[in-house]
């Protein structure tokens, strides 16, 4: 909190790149999809960004990608056309 995100050298930030990695992997809650993209973030910025997550309680398990393995186009699509 109260920091600034750092932007990368590529085309998205390691937050974004993180959410995008992480978001292939099936059967994650939310909690652990957000703690993953947290560490990875990390890893890939040297240590020097560590996203911080909170949440309140859930009242029951929540899943982006749940059953299978899916690419971000197929995503994108699935939910554009």
């Amino acid at each position: 909190p109260n920091c600034v995100a750092y932007d990368g050298i590529l085309d998205n930030s390691p937050y974004t790149i993180g959410l995008l990695k992480v978001l292939e992997e099936p059967n994650i809650d939310i909690v652990t999809y957000f703690n993953r993209v947290s560490s990875y973030v990390y890893q890939l910025t040297n240590q020097e960004q560590n996203p911080w997550f909170s949440c309140s309680a859930l009242t029951g398990d929540f899943y982006l990608t749940k059953y299978r393995k899916y690419s971000i186009i197929a995503i994108c699509r699935l939910y554009i056309f």
